[in-house]
């Protein structure tokens, strides 16, 4: 048996596109250190009913092709053409908050000449992003749909003498809560063992008379956020047994090394802004041998302001 490619020698660009499935010959190329990617046109077939008087079928075509998969990767610092990684990616993933057609990328995967793959108009379908003390890094993934894949493509050179992106680690995240909505100013540090972060675009995939989807819209935008901490008093315990609506903000810190890529500091920073969360659920985490900790969910939902339900920012610090 003879092993032709390994993973570890394949490697993925991104590039944002600025008409929908065309790539794009300004932006610049992302190089995306990941863990997984799975994107691949996937057919979809047809069998016509048994006709024959026979238990065995003699009919079936393949119809027509979705280009379906995740994307997940650790979120990096590193900044490509004066914006970080994490910026590049956080900002597809939130894009079009309020607009059926949300932003799209083209991804460039090097098989090792096996078969180099090129795929338009990636939409982000669902963003997942979490951290926890246990885990260490912060994890960053997507679920993507996108109009169509090509192959026998040349993708961009990967040089030998890149310096490799760190990850943005959980020793480095601050989160604070307000009591009420948009209450930043009366907010309280939390002490945070792990936090999920996901926004949900419900993409609707059509196709007309074609092999690949002629069009991909956002449906309803649905944001959750949970948490979890160490159980200390029974304020959630209180929050489950009431009917009153509870309201909070939230704003979200977390810090990754830039390794001299950007003008000044030493931190890519990201800041995240949920104005308004309404209580959900709390479940008890406990075992005989572990301290009792609380998961605490919640829906981000849009306030009666400018704001978003989430919003990003992007900055640097020592």
């Amino acid at each position: 048996m003879t092993a032709e490619l390994m993973g570890w020698q394949k490697h993925l660009h991104l590039r944002k596109e600025e008409a929908w499935g065309v790539k794009s010959n300004t932006n610049p190329d992302i190089y995306i250190p990941y863990t997984d990617y799975s994107v691949m046109s996937k057919v979809e077939t047809n069998q016509a009913p048994l006709f024959t008087g026979l238990r065995q079928r003699k009919h079936h075509r393949i119809q027509r092709a979705a280009i379906t998969g995740s994307l997940t990767l650790p979120l990096f610092g590193y900044h490509i053409e004066g914006s970080s990684i994490a910026e590049h990616l956080l900002q597809w993933g939130n894009s079009g908050p309020q607009v059926p057609f949300v932003g799209s990328y083209t991804s460039e995967l090097f098989e090792g000449d096996t078969d180099n793959k090129r795929h338009l108009g990636l939409r982000v379908g669902r963003m997942r992003f979490t951290g926890s003390a246990q885990e260490g890094a912060i994890t960053l993934s997507f679920d993507l749909q996108g109009k169509e894949e090509m192959g026998g493509i040349t993708p961009p050179v990967l040089l030998n003498d890149s310096p490799r992106p760190v990850e943005f680690l959980f020793d480095d995240v601050e989160m604070y809560l307000g009591d009420g909505e948009d209450s930043s100013s009366d907010e309280e540090p939390v002490d945070l063992r792990s936090f999920e972060l996901a926004i949900n675009n419900n993409l609707q995939v059509y196709h007309s008379n074609s092999f690949f989807p002629t069009c991909i819209a956002a449906g309803v935008r649905e944001v959750t956020f949970q948490f979890t901490v160490f159980k200390r008093d029974n304020t959630y315990d209180l929050l489950r047994r009431t009917s009153d609506l509870q309201s909070r903000s939230c704003r979200l810190v977390l810090r990754g090394r830039h390794l001299g890529t950007a003008p000044s500091g030493t931190f890519t920073e990201v800041q995240i802004q949920l104005d308004q969360l309404n209580f959900s659920n709390a479940t008890d985490k406990s075992s005989l041998n572990e301290l009792v900790s609380q998961d605490i969910e919640w829906v981000a939902l849009k306030p009666s302001t400018s704001s978003n339900d989430v919003d990003f920012s992007f900055g640097l610090s020592s």
